[in-house]
């Protein structure tokens, strides 16, 4: 018995880390700038990645052949908001980082959500 819970014990953790790794390499996109809604039953989300070292190709709205240098989010819901909420700044065009902005906000059921956003900084 005790030999079978060491092995789902190991079993889980193992299943735990590699749906950690698979869901960074997964994130991971191929463009300069990427957008993602999220809505479920109980809240609704949304985030605006870049990367400052590629060039934009417009996607997303953005400005073509452009490095961003920052982007903002926002979700607007009835009377409620989340605000602008930003990104990191970019400190120069050979920063590789992904810098994201990401906004949440508790669904209410009986009001549409309103999502927004912007790559209000370029270099």
């Amino acid at each position: 018995m005790r030999i079978l819970k060491k092995g789902l014990l190991l079993y889980v953790v193992i299943t735990i880390l590699l749906v950690m790794v698979c869901s960074g390499v997964l994130y991971a996109f191929s463009g300069a700038c990427e957008v993602i809604y999220g809505s479920g039953p109980v809240h609704n989300s949304i985030r605006a990645s870049f990367y400052a070292n590629r060039l934009t190709t417009g996607e997303y709205g953005s400005i073509p052949s452009r490095h961003i240098r920052r982007s903002k989010v926002k979700i607007n819901e009835g009377g409620r908001t989340t605000g602008w909420v930003y990104s990191g700044r970019a400190t120069n065009i050979s920063d590789s980082t992904l810098y994201s902005a990401y906004a949440f906000l508790w669904d209410d059921w009986n009001e549409i959500a309103y999502s927004y956003y912007s790559w209000c900084e370029y270099f």
